[in-house]
């Protein structure tokens, strides 16, 4: 599992060695609390025909496959949470 800290956390609690370079003791960055990150996931809308002439057809998320019924294209999949990245 993947922990993320704030940088100037890190910052603050590094010494010097004696060539002047920074370091950071393990036992003081495990007591640092993690972050608040969220991974981002990109996607994009994909137009599926439905064969049939009276359908226009139907939008998708590419990541999770959320079927878009009104054919709108969100900044975000309201299924996922995935960023589009291709919204007119």
């Amino acid at each position: 599992m993947k922990y993320y800290v704030k940088r100037k956390e890190l910052e603050n609690i590094a010494e010097k060695d004696d060539n002047n370079n920074f370091i950071v003791p393990l036992e003081k960055i495990q007591r640092l609390r993690s972050a608040n990150v969220k991974e981002v996931i990109y996607a994009k809308w994909e137009y599926t025909k439905t064969g049939s002439p009276f359908s226009p057809g139907w939008i998708n998320c590419s990541n999770c496959r959320y079927l878009n019924e009104y054919r709108e294209k969100f900044k975000y999949c309201p299924c996922c949470g995935a960023t589009m990245i291709c919204c007119n």
